[in-house]
């Protein structure tokens, strides 16, 4: 019967919703999804706290418990306080130390929180007029680091290969293996070493 706040959010073809971090009750039950779930039932060390990015985040005319904290005013702040949540999750399960999250997206004093965060991965070229390619992605890290985003990395994305299939047609192979290759190489170098496929697991 308590009431919690979720901020309904359409991608794609999916309902979601977001999280009002000045709702005490909505973190409160928030965190036990966490403790519970993630940390207890699943075994997870790390997670990614996602917020969006390619949406730009929460909404601009967002509604929030804390009447101070509502739309353009409250986007830029909400990246940190979404990152104390699950901050203050690990804390309270006893798991500082053994567990962490990663975010992608920051502000102000959310390396305070954060463990880890992540830059983008989903453009497949060696242009630099995008700020999801690697070139923009090795700049990404190493100015999030002069910010005190200091555990900056970048998923290496396996679907490179499907992505260049798709839009140039055969003759993809040597790009493709030195695209992740290079991809690989540079995140050698980064706090964390992670891939994933990019589709969700489609294919």
């Amino acid at each position: 019967g308590t009431s919690i706040t979720m901020y309904n959010h359409f991608k794609k073809n999916n309902n979601c919703g977001m999280l009002d971090p000045t709702n005490h009750n909505a973190t409160t039950w928030f965190k036990q999804i966490i403790k519970k779930e993630v940390l207890e039932h699943a075994s997870a060390s790390f997670w990614l706290a996602d917020t969006l990015p390619m949406n730009g985040g929460p909404p601009m005319d967002g509604l929030y418990t804390s009447e101070s904290n509502n739309g353009l005013a409250f986007h830029n702040s909400y990246a940190e306080k979404w990152a104390k949540v699950n901050r203050d999750a690990i804390r309270e399960a006893g798991r500082d130390g053994d567990g962490f999250f990663i975010v992608n997206s920051a502000y102000n004093s959310t390396a305070k929180h954060a463990g880890c965060t992540s830059l983008g991965d989903y453009v497949t070229n060696f242009h630099h007029d995008n700020g999801g390619i690697l070139r923009s992605i090795l700049n990404g890290i190493v100015n999030g680091g002069f910010s005190g985003l200091t555990h900056g990395h970048c998923a290496i994305n396996l679907a490179v290969p499907r992505q260049l299939k798709s839009s140039l047609g055969s003759a993809i192979d040597s790009k493709s293996r030195e695209m992740i290759c290079r991809w690989m190489e540079m995140t050698a170098f980064t706090t964390l070493f992670r891939t994933h496929d990019g589709e969700c697991g489609m294919n």
